[in-house]
């Protein structure tokens, strides 16, 4: 499964959750503003609170770039 870390009002977010809803992946939002416990899962993951952030088990890619997301999702969705 796909997880997705974002801020609701980051650009960068919405345009990942734009993306990865144009190539139909299916995949979980969570927005680290909102829920404190994948917050901290986030962070205990990746050492930074860097959004938005792909995770694909201990995967993961942060930052925004169209083509290593399209990358990332041939890797790890299913």
């Amino acid at each position: 499964m796909i997880t997705l870390y974002v801020l609701e009002q980051c650009k960068h977010s919405r345009n990942a959750i734009a993306l990865l809803q144009k190539l139909g992946v299916d995949f979980v939002r969570v927005n680290i503003f909102e829920e404190h416990p994948l917050r901290l899962e986030m962070l205990q993951l990746t050492g930074s609170l860097e959004v938005p952030t792909l995770r694909s088990g201990d995967d993961f890619l942060q930052g925004f770039d169209a083509k290593l997301y399209e990358e990332f999702v041939k890797q790890h969705a299913n």
